[in-house]
């Protein structure tokens, strides 16, 4: 599925800096804006292959136009105590699992990262704004939320901020790391 902005979107965001458009997803109990800037493709057909030793919210690799690309299950990412409570994306069978992906440097994986995500993805306008500062969320997802993409139908996603995720990911691998002994 190509995620190009349609001409006539691409010319309002340009007139009206304040409006931003978005996919977004759901993830457990939240509702998740991707920006479009960022976002390259949706996939429902793709290959997962697991990587050895990985954390729970790392659920394999793929390859996205010749780039191997790692797979996250944000729901695990952001609140580890999910695993318990409910079904997560990876292992949901009841709805369609999708793939997002995206990637602030075209033709690199330095930066590029897949979520996994089921239902279908909603390609949105909305104004932002910001996060009340006692609104209950989990602290990680906090750190990578900008703040609310209040769309035109009523409902409010959290925007996150997408290099903060990819700096969250590379955290949480580093302290993985530390806990395997070198032989």
């Amino acid at each position: 599925m190509d995620t190009a902005l349609p001409s006539e979107c691409a010319d309002a965001a340009t007139m009206d800096p304040i409006t931003r458009a978005a996919y977004r997803i759901a993830c457990g109990p939240w509702l998740l804006a991707f920006n479009l800037e960022w976002a390259t493709h949706i996939s429902e057909a793709f290959s997962l292959n697991p990587i050895p030793r990985a954390p729970a919210w790392l659920a394999g690799c793929t390859n996205a136009d010749g780039l191997l690309v790692p797979v996250v299950d944000l729901l695990l990412l952001i609140d580890p105590r999910a695993q318990n409570a409910v079904q997560t994306v990876a292992t949901s069978r009841n709805e369609k699992v999708r793939l997002l992906l995206g990637s602030h440097s075209a033709g690199e994986n330095k930066e590029a990262i897949g979520l996994l995500f089921t239902g279908l993805p909603q390609q949105i306008r909305f104004t932002p704004q910001a996060l009340p500062p006692d609104m209950p969320l989990p602290a990680l997802l906090k750190t990578v939320a900008l703040g609310f993409a209040q769309a035109a139908d009523g409902l409010a996603a959290l925007e996150l901020d997408t290099r903060s995720l990819i700096d969250l990911c590379m955290g949480q691998l580093d302290t993985a790391d530390e806990l395997f002994v070198s032989p």
